[in-house]
């Protein structure tokens, strides 16, 4: 994983597990902005993480499962091409999406350390607004 990230530019993280839970795990809002932009590069993770939910069946299981999409910013005004929302105390509510508006710009929104759940969609919102303004 580590030596993977320094590969594709990450060089102010740092992963001790993969699923992000870990509170030693660290990166900066750079470094999620080029990891999310990296991710876009695969269509099947540009296009499961876009969607509003998504229905698969498990390998070796006959209940097909439903996930709901997290990232709000499904529901927004802005076409979403990617992103993944977290949470663990150590950094709070965040967000890393890629967005594009209804003239086919496109702008990567990180938000760190929000309070709230809600409060990183806003913040997220906001950016993009500001962003959009300014292309």
């Amino acid at each position: 994983m580590n030596r993977k990230a320094k590969e594709i530019g990450l060089d102010s993280t740092q992963m001790y597990e993969p699923t992000g839970l870990n509170e030693r795990n660290c990166s900066t809002a750079a470094d999620c902005a080029r990891l999310i932009n990296y991710a876009i590069l695969y269509p099947e993770i540009q296009r499961i993480t876009s969607l509003k939910e998504y229905a698969f069946r498990p390998i070796n299981r006959n209940k097909t499962r439903r996930i709901v999409n997290t990232n709000k910013m499904v529901f927004s005004k802005y076409k979403i091409l990617a992103g993944k929302t977290g949470f663990i105390s150590e950094s709070a509510y965040c967000l890393t999406t890629v967005m594009e508006d209804g003239k086919g710009r496109r702008i990567t929104v990180v938000v760190l350390g929000a309070p709230g759940p809600q409060t990183r969609f806003r913040e997220a919102r906001r950016l993009a607004t500001w962003a959009f303004s300014k292309i």
